[in-house]
């Protein structure tokens, strides 16, 4: 890829990076010999170090020092650009150089973005399409595959697993974004709390229970508590004999507000046994974060980074239909793809909503765009929230191969 122009001295010139090293130069239009004076002063400048950090991490100040290719690769790319000077924005382009304007219109005197607002509408929606960045991404190596589809409500209640009912809150498909594979992990929790009851309630659990079997029996029911459900034992010297807990409770109330654990534990030194346990309270729904930095490489890479930006925040906006009635946001279906095959060697998802996009055009600190005002990288940060919990059900889906990771 090909730097924007730095001015030094009284000449315009521009880096070319490969493979991250420096191959080329170009100082007014015409390559510069590798082998010349010219070459080391520009190679050694600091807008040479500017131009290659850009270049080869998408931000400035990453490493102070420029690789340059050996001379072979030097005089090669020298030999091939020399030849082609009399055309040499067309082999810029070729080469994917950024001479000209990264995004449409260049100049905003000009750029129907900025001055002509009755036309923004074509920029608000975009047919169905897949948006692709890198724009010359392979499509057999790994990326993520993000679906966009209207959300359809189907039931009160879709909160089934994948095998127990077949509700798809997918509606319409509108677009495909795919972007190259983030950092990727999952986490699957649960729901545990503490959980504690004294052996008055337990007494009446157990008596309720047998309720039925004692068929109309009701001298059971008089909750009345022994000693030894107090804690009290049969030692001591201390007969408290059976008591009312409410009675125990009143007596508590009256001297200043204590619980019965306080009125035991200031009369006797002893307290209720909480009966404490770990008990189930329910699933958690998983949430899931990704950040990607985009670097426009060409126009139309420029472009399509800007279509992508653009058709996240569109789904993820409610309609409003009224000033009483809003319309659910668009649903996300993400799924980690090689080619057309659903990769079985990371975590599955199911439907989830956009809750967050955020969207960086300075990442390196300060602003640093092309001649047209196109930030030349952009860092963009999405959360996503499955709409429904993970059943053990989904985890069992015989869909799966027998050595995938699951969801």
């Amino acid at each position: 890829m090909k730097s924007k122009k730095y001015s030094i001295g009284s000449d315009e010139v521009s880096f070319e990076f490969d493979g991250g090293n420096l191959v080329g130069i170009v100082k007014n239009g015409s390559p510069v010999d590798p082998n010349s004076d010219d070459f080391a002063s520009f190679k050694d400048s600091d807008e040479s170090l500017e131009a290659f950090n850009i270049g080869v991490y998408g931000k400035p100040n990453v490493v102070d020092s420029v690789d340059t290719a050996n001379i072979e690769v030097l005089n090669d790319n020298y030999t091939k650009a020399s030849k082609k000077k009399a055309n040499a924005e067309a082999a810029a382009a070729a080469i994917g150089a950024s001479n000209q304007p990264v995004a449409p219109n260049a100049g905003r005197e000009s750029n129907p973005r900025f001055l002509q607002a009755a036309k923004r509408p074509q920029y608000a929606t975009f047919p169905p399409q897949q948006l692709t960045y890198p724009v010359d991404m392979d499509k057999d190596q790994d990326y993520l595959s993000i679906k966009i589809h209207e959300y359809k409500r189907r039931e009160v209640d879709q909160s089934y697993s994948s095998s127990e009912k077949a509700v798809d809150p997918k509606g319409a498909f509108k677009n495909e974004i795919c972007l190259p594979m983030p950092v990727v992990k999952d986490s699957n929790a649960a729901q545990w709390g503490e959980s504690t009851i004294s052996a008055t309630s337990i007494g009446l659990m157990r008596r309720t229970a047998n309720l039925g079997a004692r068929a109309g029996a009701t001298s059971g029911l008089d909750m009345e508590v022994s000693d030894r459900d107090l804690g009290g034992g049969d030692g001591g010297g201390n007969d408290w004999g059976k008591v009312k807990r409410d009675q125990l409770l009143n007596v508590a109330t009256k001297l200043g507000g204590m619980t019965v654990s306080e009125f035991m534990a200031r009369s006797r030194g002893q307290i209720e046994n909480p009966n404490a346990e770990l008990l189930f309270k329910g699933p958690v729904i998983r949430d899931f974060g990704f950040s990607f930095s985009m670097v426009a490489r060409s126009a139309r890479e420029g472009e399509e980074i800007r279509k992508i930006i653009r058709q996240l925040k569109i789904a993820a906006a409610p309609a409003r239909n009224s000033s009483s009635l809003l319309t659910t946001p668009d649903i996300f279906w993400l799924r980690y793809m090689r080619g057309n095959q659903e990769l079985e060697t990371v975590n599955r998802m199911t439907d989830m909503a956009l809750s967050s996009i955020n969207v960086n055009y300075s990442p390196g600190g300060f602003w640093n765009s092309y001649e047209d005002s196109q930030p030349i990288a952009v860092d963009m940060q999405l959360s996503f929230t499955e709409l429904r919990p993970i059943y053990k059900e989904d985890q069992e889906n015989d869909s799966f191969a027998t050595d995938s990771v699951g969801y």
